[in-house]
């Protein structure tokens, strides 16, 4: 069921040519840095992301997030 839901999702926002990935917003590698600082202080939403660790883990946790983010 997952797998199903998960691919009409994803052929739904195909269909209205939504950009897959941050760099079909305009961001690259260069704005992590920046991304996470902004991020960092939505602590409420953070702590419920898997694994989250917070701290400078946390922080490098994220930046590897935003990275693998980029393309789709």
């Amino acid at each position: 069921m997952g797998s199903l839901l998960k691919e009409r999702i994803q052929r739904f926002l195909v269909d209205l040519d939504v950009p897959r990935g941050l760099s079909g917003l305009g961001y690259n590698n260069s704005h992590i840095p920046a991304l996470v600082k902004g991020a960092l202080p939505q602590h409420r939403v953070l702590v419920l992301a898997p694994g989250y660790e917070g701290g400078d883990e946390g922080a490098e946790q994220l930046a590897g997030i935003l990275e693998k983010s980029m393309s789709y």
